[in-house]
């Protein structure tokens, strides 16, 4: 599936395709572009992902297999850029409904939670999750991937930052994964 800049996911799968077939996919985002008033310059390259939750229980997640898989009981480092932008504006599911097309601001701070799996998307255990994201410059996150499994897979995916049970519009700016290295466990 396309994305706001009509740029492919390169080497990543949208998981919420199967899941939320009715919304958007993950957004890749270029400065020249500046989709839904996002005008952030990469922190490395010439695009960045980005994630969103929205206030009717959808989130936005993408999945990649990994190259070397991930063992059960060993520890992993994965450090990831993140932001959030001032502005990310986008219509709704409800708004394109209703025939409006009022944009809303996705401006609150979400998590990144990192699941496992062993197919494409999968989720059957949480590696790490983030704090919420709520500067606006980037930063680095490091995220200790600790697996009671084997995994062949690993999504990324953006989720509310508050409770599970207060749903909100939010989004997330990833960027420069760092490489998955293992680690002593602490």
């Amino acid at each position: 599936r396309g994305s706001a800049g009509g740029l492919p996911i390169k080497m990543w799968d949208d998981c919420g395709f199967n899941t939320f077939p009715n919304e958007s996919p993950p957004d890749i985002h270029s400065v020249s572009e500046g989709a839904w008033g996002v005008g952030l310059q990469p922190q490395e390259g010439a695009t960045y992902l980005g994630l969103v939750t929205r206030a009717n229980g959808t989130y936005e997640s993408v999945g990649q297999r990994i190259f070397t898989p991930l063992k059960g009981g060993t520890c992993y480092s994965l450090t990831a850029m993140m932001t959030q932008s001032p502005m990310y504006k986008s219509a709704t599911v409800e708004t394109i409904k209703n025939g409006t097309r009022n944009l809303e601001n996705f401006i609150q701070p979400v998590k990144v939670i990192v699941w496992g799996g062993i197919y494409t998307c999968e989720k059957l255990e949480v590696l790490a999750e983030s704090s919420a994201v709520t500067n606006h410059e980037w930063q680095p996150f490091e995220l200790t991937l600790k697996p009671h499994n084997n995994y062949t897979y690993i999504t990324i995916e953006a989720f509310y930052s508050i409770s599970q049970e207060k749903k909100f519009n939010g989004h997330v700016l990833i960027d420069n994964l760092s490489p998955i290295i293992a680690i002593d466990c602490k």
